[in-house]
């Protein structure tokens, strides 16, 4: 992230966070019997899917000098976040004669990408050993609520989360 004072302690900044996961999903789910009513079989089975995260964060920062060698930072605004996550929408199963039980095979899955807007506030920490280099650490909460399809209908999802870090700090 990066910002620009704009007027007395007051500055506008931007940030950027990526977040990518590979999850195990269960799948549970009941198919027919080819010849008897009422008779369902359950087949049981994983799926390995991704998600990733792209969010753009507008922020509003207030600096608060401590001294001449430590700035804290106090930030908040609107964040817009990009999820990509792969979405299990139907399964294949084997069976055979008596068809008594039915064996999962495979997940069949497509990728789905939806955007939303949510809000991040935070803030930083910085203790500089020059006047234009420092470090520092950070804190933030950003999140969103993006909507997915699947076969059973539409599905809130949360995106974003508190994010801890810390490294290089450079003024001008």
């Amino acid at each position: 992230s990066g910002s620009y004072l704009v007027w007395k302690n007051l500055a506008v900044g931007v940030g950027l966070t990526l977040f990518s996961a590979s999850t195990t999903a269960a799948i549970d789910a009941q198919v027919p019997h080819p010849f008897f009513f009422n008779q369902p079989r359950t087949v049981t089975g994983e799926f390995d899917g991704d998600r990733s995260e792209t969010a753009v964060h507008i922020q509003a920062r207030w600096l608060v000098p401590v001294n001449n060698k430590m700035l804290v930072t106090i930030f908040g605004g609107p964040s817009f976040f990009l999820v990509e996550q792969d979405i299990v929408n139907d399964f294949e199963h084997s069976e055979s004669y008596p068809f008594d039980t039915a064996t999962f095979t495979r997940a069949i899955a497509a990728s789905q990408s939806e955007s939303a807007v949510g809000v991040n506030i935070g803030g930083d920490v910085a203790y500089f050993f020059t006047p234009n280099v420092g470090v520092g650490g950070t804190v933030q909460y950003s999140g969103a609520t993006v909507e997915m399809t699947q076969p059973s209908g539409t599905v809130e999802m949360k995106a974003g989360g508190l994010q801890v870090g810390g490294g290089l700090r450079l003024r001008f």
